[in-house]
């Protein structure tokens, strides 16, 4: 093994020169080829997870593909160093293993069609961590397999493909003293370019690209995506009329599924980023993650702050946002940003009013009403807090987080009653996501059903089994019976 750069084998070098990604961002290579990159507790949160998406998307009549892209170490395993022994069994195999077949899912790890094309052209960058347009285009025939099956499209032949070449230092060839430069293939199409409607970026990279292909007459394709989607998406986008991508994410977002319609959902979650968990339950809505124009001096300010606020300085955040709180009241596109820093930094007072305006400019977004509904509760308006929050379960009755704010509200207000039976309505339906299964275990001990109490906070700890509270309410059930 060799540690190139970094933090202690940030980038390891196998045979040949080829580099593979080591440790860093939460990627453990070794954890990743011994089979312990994926607890019990995570799989059974993703089977959970991917369980709901399955009959959510189902009951809107939308197959849904979860692609998994190979890691490097998947395919060139023999290019390891000696002392990294080569994968008995890959995380995606052990993922697929646990998920088994789940209704309305299909997926697609095209892990053997790229060591099949092993020998010629290089399927994965050798000085980057991602596989090349080459290699991505292998796993494009893979996937229009599952898609054909599901939608209308047009499949590129290989033969409308071709290749040029260049140097690419790649992201971990860049991470070396001094630089390593390793030769790409570049693909190429025969006929004309799709059309980009639609590009808009935010705050940590996140990018929502829309293309239309005029002489394809069907097929709307909304995928949420990773980095891996960078050099795919150039083979989806010429084979469906409309293609949208959200990300970088593991999310599928409702809320963007309702508004888009499309005729198939797609995550493309890289096997590696399958130990990167992200709940879809969160209360941030997609328009303003994804749809949110940053242009303009305005934009680009606000930009500045949700960096800022992304990597743990809300106070500063809010220093820029009050310098442009006189735009920003002019402004109800950047109305929820400023809500939302301004929360962070701990001023509901300065949040409330933000809030308010940001839910008059769109009072179905789930993001807008939860966040008008937190400030609410900061500022002693729990009666109005509940009435935004049973609008905003009315619009996401699907979303864990939305319910979970509602039954505290309602706590909060003296309706625990009412509480209970939103809790336990809501799991009918929303079975991964481990905050619900602890109010409802709160709400049962609390009216004297320690039994029914305890099978609640068991399912949150299969969720999540190190969280303390869930443990602490396990211990005292436990005590109790």
């Amino acid at each position: 093994m060799t540690a190139l750069v970094g933090a202690v084998g940030a980038v390891v070098e196998g045979r040949g020169g080829r580099l593979f990604l080591g440790r860093q961002e939460g990627f453990d290579l070794g954890r990743f080829i011994n089979g312990s990159a994926l607890p019990p507790s995570l799989l059974v949160q993703w089977r959970a997870t991917l369980v709901r998406r399955g009959r959510e998307l189902s009951s809107r009549g939308i197959p849904y593909v979860f692609i998994i892209p190979p890691d490097a170490a998947s395919i060139h395993f023999e290019d390891l160093p000696d002392d990294y022994p080569g994968p008995y069994q890959t995380p995606g195999q052990v993922f697929l293993a646990a998920m088994g077949d789940i209704p309305g899912v299909r997926f697609v790890y095209p892990v053997e069609a790229l060591r099949a094309s092993r020998g010629g052209l290089e399927v994965y960058q050798r000085t980057d961590s991602h596989w090349t347009t080459f290699g991505s285009g292998v796993a494009y025939q893979e996937i229009m397999k599952v898609m054909a099956t599901s939608i209308p499209c047009q499949i590129i032949p290989t033969s409308a493909t071709r290749f040029t070449f260049r140097n690419s230092f790649g992201d971990l060839g860049s991470q070396c003293e001094p630089e390593r430069r390793s030769e790409i293939p570049i693909v190429s199409f025969d006929g004309r370019e799709p059309d980009r409607v639609l590009e808009r970026h935010g705050a940590q990279r996140q990018t929502t690209t829309v293309t239309h292909m005029p002489d394809i007459p069907v097929g709307r394709v909304l995928a949420f995506r990773d980095s891996f989607m960078t050099d795919l998406s150039p083979y989806l986008a010429r084979s469906f009329s409309d293609f949208l991508t959200m990300g970088t994410t593991t999310r599928v977002m409702l809320d963007a599924v309702d508004d888009w319609e499309p005729d198939v959902v797609i995550s493309e979650v890289a096997e590696r980023r399958l130990v990167a968990f992200e709940t879809d339950h969160q209360t941030h809505s997609y328009d303003w993650l994804y749809l949110t124009d940053h242009s303009g001096d305005l934009g680009k300010s606000v930009l500045r702050a949700l960096n800022l606020l992304a990597g743990g300085e809300p106070v500063a955040a809010a220093d820029i946002m009050q310098k442009e709180e006189h735009n920003l009241l002019q402004n109800s596109v950047h109305a929820y940003s400023a809500a939302v820093i301004f929360e962070a930094a701990g001023d509901h007072a300065k949040a409330a009013p933000f809030a308010e305006a940001a839910l008059t400019a769109a009072p179905d977004s789930i993001g807008a009403l939860a966040l008008a509904a937190r400030c609410r509760l900061a500022t002693g308006r729990l009666g109005e807090a509940v009435k935004v929050l049973s609008r905003a379960v009315e619009v996401a009755p699907w979303n864990g987080a939305i319910q979970e704010l509602y039954i505290y509200s309602l706590i909060q207000d003296g309706q625990s009653a009412v509480a209970s039976l939103v809790a336990e309505t809501a799991l009918r339906s929303i079975r991964d996501h481990a905050n619900l299964w602890y109010w409802a275990a709160i709400l049962r001990e609390a009216s004297g059903q320690f039994g029914e109490a305890l099978i609640a906070v068991s399912s949150a700890l299969q969720l999540d089994p190190n969280n303390l509270a869930y443990l602490d309410l396990s211990n005292r059930l436990h005590t109790r019976g």
